[in-house]
């Protein structure tokens, strides 16, 4: 699926470079909303650190997707967000790489499946 189709705003923004220079990191953003928000962050020149617990093949076409669509650096970090070094470590990684962090923005859900994935 085309990134202008997951960007509701797309029509509006398709010009708009406004977030050009800027690093964002997008937790849960290999699926649902937060692939819905990185697109539409990438349509607009951030350049992000994707995070999401899917399988490695499918984060990389993502990553690869949004970078080539938008002409921006995506990376993709599979940290478990439960466990605050993952955290830290993707965190270090994203600044190490892309530069100081501009934008966060929160998707991920923490499911604890010994109790049925329940939320």
């Amino acid at each position: 699926m085309p990134s202008a189709a997951l960007c509701p705003d797309a029509r509006v923004i398709a010009h708009s470079r406004r977030l050009e220079g800027r690093i964002a990191v997008v937790t849960g953003s290999t699926r649902g909303a937060g692939l819905v928000v990185a697109a539409c962050l990438a349509r607009q020149g951030a350049q992000l650190m994707l995070n999401g617990l899917g399988p490695a093949a499918a984060s990389e076409r993502i990553r690869a997707r949004l970078a080539a669509e938008h002409e921006v650096e995506v990376l993709h970090c599979g940290a478990d967000l439960s466990d605050p070094a993952a955290v830290d470590g993707m965190m270090g990684f994203a600044r190490d790489v892309l530069g100081p962090i501009d934008i966060l923005v929160n998707t991920a859900v923490v499911e604890d499946l010994a109790a049925g994935g329940g939320y």
